[in-house]
């Protein structure tokens, strides 16, 4: 399968050679393309025959037609925790061949679950922190902003500040050895 991305350091570039190395897929990047927006392009124009970095909520917005004639496959949801909108689609995490793989993918691909997160300084007060907390998943679940991030085509699928604290465990409590295993997967080869 060929595939368009960026460039070298790029998701796309990224997450095709760790699948390359982890899974056993034969993904071949073709680099220079500026963005999801070029990617997407480049797949309508079939000069490639995918995206290993394009994101779901990138095509519902951009390429609705896409998903709502079937013009594409999801292969995989690269992610710890399947989008239920995808119903049939796996998580990256159920191709993994052994307990080390699924690590080296919860590692890899982590990130995709916590999206943009937001932080605040260290020492804000308890209070204050519950309080923008409470605040954000209010907004999460508020009827108005749901319709109207609908109307537009965007996905909101937020976590909690705890949801996130603990994907950050997970992350920090992985062996070494997997560490080196996800690090080198990720490398271009030499």
């Amino acid at each position: 399968m060929t595939a368009a991305t960026s460039g070298p350091g790029s998701d796309g570039n990224i997450y095709g050679r760790v699948l390359n190395t982890i899974l056993g897929t034969k993904i071949k990047t073709v680099t220079g393309y500026q963005g999801s927006a070029e990617s997407m392009l480049a797949i309508e124009r079939k000069e490639v025959d995918g995206a290993t970095s394009v994101s779901y909520a990138a095509i519902k917005t951009a390429q609705r037609d896409w998903l709502e004639n079937k013009k594409i496959n999801l292969l995989a949801q690269h992610t710890l925790r399947a989008n239920p909108e995808l119903k049939g689609v796996p998580v990256i995490l159920d191709f993994a061949k052994s307990e080390e793989d699924r690590r080296v993918l919860e590692m890899v691909f982590a990130r995709q679950s916590i999206g943009y997160p937001y932080a605040a300084p260290p020492n804000v007060p308890a209070n204050r922190l519950e309080a923008i907390q409470k605040a954000f998943q209010a907004t999460l679940q508020d009827p108005e902003f749901l319709d109207s991030s609908a109307k537009i085509g965007l996905l909101v699928d937020g976590i909690t500040g705890r949801q996130v604290q603990a994907v950050l465990e997970n992350l920090y409590s992985m062996p070494p050895a997997i560490t080196e295993r996800a690090k080198s997967a990720m490398q271009p080869p030499k």
